[in-house]
């Protein structure tokens, strides 16, 4: 639990959640490129083991 001077009068304790460290409004393009490289690295790794399971059944 965040204590009065830690929250923000706006949200309070969602706003550390919300933002990764002190961004400023500049940073939003660094934000899109986290989010983009995290989607990325599930989206593969999905595919690796999809394949994986289908070389497996089929032996190829």
């Amino acid at each position: 639990m965040r204590t009065k001077w830690q929250s923000s009068p706006i949200s309070g304790d969602r706003v550390g959640k919300a933002l990764k460290g002190n961004r400023q409004n500049g940073d939003i393009l660094i934000v899109l490129r986290e989010i983009l490289l995290d989607l990325s690295r599930k989206v593969y790794s999905i595919y690796y083991h999809l394949l994986k399971l289908h070389i497996e059944k089929y032996n190829l």
